[in-house]
């Protein structure tokens, strides 16, 4: 059964769309296979909220992140910065925007994430390839609080399969605006990934 039911695999554009439309996706994707149950989605992550909140409008969202100063635009969606209250096997999708290039090791990340999920649950991930040069004068240039480390699709399929998440799903995103592309000053485009927990631990 596909993740995605009338997606047209065959001819789907390399590029999905907005990073709206790839939400709408996977909230149409995990609505569709949990149909009579109230999903329960994971913001890993969350930033500001902005997308939790997008999330918390048609299923219960929970938005993760320990950041001191974050979660500032969670209203409706479940702020959490103690990452003990995270219960496995609690939810059935998670979501992690631009959070990989901040993880020094994939598989155990990976491994935490699939004990979060339910059996068949699923996950979408956006990033960012980063070579160890990158990685090195971004962390130089920017000064971020969480620091940047090289990251390429392969590595994170490896550490995916590994934690017994298999990828079905493939595409590319690119931010429409500077603002949205904190990295340098040019639009790059972002990898995304649905994956689905097929093997639960």
């Amino acid at each position: 059964m596909p993740i995605y039911p009338e997606y047209d695999y065959q001819n789907a554009p390399s590029a999905v769309g907005s990073y709206s439309h790839n939400l709408d996706l996977m909230l149409h994707a995990v609505s569709y296979r949990y149909i009579g149950k109230q999903p329960h989605i994971l913001d890993y992550g969350a930033g500001t909220g902005l997308f939790a909140e997008q999330f918390a409008q048609q299923v219960r969202c929970v938005a993760y992140d320990p950041a001191p100063n974050s979660l500032s635009k969670v209203n409706n969606a479940i702020p959490v910065r103690d990452p003990n209250i995270l219960l496995p096997r609690s939810f059935h999708a998670v979501h992690l925007k631009e959070v990989l290039e901040h993880v020094p090791d994939l598989i155990p990340f990976f491994s935490h994430i699939a004990r979060l999920l339910v059996e068949g649950g699923l996950i979408m991930a956006t990033f960012r390839d980063i070579s160890p040069d990158e990685a090195n004068n971004l962390n130089m240039k920017h000064k971020p609080k969480y620091p940047i480390y090289p990251l390429n699709i392969e590595t994170v399929e490896s550490a995916c399969q590994l934690s017994g998440i298999s990828i079905t799903l493939r595409s590319y995103w690119t931010p429409e605006t500077l603002k949205e592309d904190w990295y340098e000053d040019v639009l790059i485009a972002r990898n995304v990934f649905v994956g689905q927990l097929t093997v639960p631990e």
